[in-house]
């Protein structure tokens, strides 16, 4: 697992396409699920970003690969989410 500091840093440069995702699904009555939302945030920096472009926002992210994506998804949820996740904890 990723150091404090780094998971941090993860969190903080994919917090606002996370909680859009999120929001987007509360707002459409959908499920919010980790692994969708973990595939969406993927394929926007791919659809927004490609070549060297692509690779040097990874970088500056310090996304080296899907599981910190992951990590970052779940860490985002533990904070803003009770266990539920459709239940609102610490946004309102």
């Amino acid at each position: 697992m990723a150091a404090h500091a780094e998971m941090k840093k993860l969190t903080r440069a994919m917090r606002g396409t996370i909680r859009e995702i999120v929001f987007r699904k509360l707002e459409d009555n959908e499920p919010v699920n980790e692994n969708d939302i973990m595939s969406e945030v993927c394929m926007g920096l791919g659809n927004k970003f490609s070549g060297g472009a692509l690779d040097y926002q990874l970088e500056r992210m310090g996304i080296k690969t899907t599981n910190d994506v992951r990590l970052a998804v779940q860490a985002y949820m533990w904070y803003y989410f009770d266990k539920d996740l459709n239940t609102y904890n610490k946004m309102n």
